[in-house]
């Protein structure tokens, strides 16, 4: 398995945050929290709600931390799994290409920033859905309504996996899903006032998306898109093929 740098930080970091704490039990005169709370302390109450309110947040980033390396397993699982299903239908055909699927939505993907900034679906079109067309451009007619402007800028992204497949004998019900990491400056901004709705510091954000394609004349067309996924929506991407 290949953990990716992120994962390693955040395991370095838990271990540093409970190193912490530790240093702040033995300043308090007590050796561990337990100790502590059924045998008694000198540091008085405030030691108390000190080291409660210490674990709680020890106890929550660990769970956040342990969801996290949870997720990027479960998509690297998934991804191996997905692959290797790949690799036997493109045999028989040859549009089923990992490198190309992924490049596609690479390029897709950072030609859908720049056209959702610009409220301007016009430069995208040949690649979506005309489902998914009426539906975005809903939401932007939407946002202008509302004087409101999505600015995205420095988008990276980490990766792209391919986490699911869909083969049929009819090709034009052929489908894959792409889940895509990476990293954006996300906000949003009222043109007329200029001021800031969401993430007013302007930080750069983690993102996860999938991007769920369908094929429809030898060309894979953008249908569907999904932010903010978790380990479900991983692990329920299909993998199939009828040939």
């Amino acid at each position: 398995m290949k953990f990716d740098f992120r994962s390693i930080l955040i395991f370095v970091w838990l271990v540093n945050v409970n190193n912490l704490f530790a240093n702040i039990s033995s300043n308090l005169g007590f050796s561990n929290f337990n100790v502590y709370v059924f045998k008694g302390a000198s540091a008085g109450e405030h030691g108390l709600s000190l080291m409660i309110y210490g674990y709680a947040i020890l106890t929550l980033f660990l769970v956040l931390g342990i969801y996290y390396i949870g997720k990027v397993y479960s998509a690297y699982r998934k991804a191996s799994k997905t692959e290797k299903i790949l690799d036997v239908i493109s045999k028989a055909d040859s549009f089923w290409d990992v490198g190309e699927m992924k490049s596609h939505t690479f390029d897709l993907y950072h030609k859908m920033q720049t056209a959702w900034t610009k409220r301007d679906l016009d430069p995208v079109k040949s690649e979506l859905t005309p489902e998914l067309i009426v539906n975005l451009q809903n939401l932007l007619d939407d946002m202008k309504a509302k004087n409101e402007i999505n600015m995205l800028y420095f988008v990276y992204i980490d990766e792209v996996k391919i986490i699911g497949c869909e083969d049929y004998l009819d090709n034009n019900r052929d489908s894959f899903t792409a889940l895509i990491t990476g990293t954006v400056q996300d906000y949003i901004i009222n043109e007329v006032t200029q001021k800031l709705i969401t993430n007013v510091n302007k930080k750069l954000e983690e993102y996860n998306e999938t991007y769920h394609f369908i094929r429809k004349d030898n060309k894979w067309l953008l249908n569907e898109m999904h932010n903010h996924v978790g380990i479900r929506n991983i692990l329920r991407a299909k993998d199939f093929t009828e040939k």
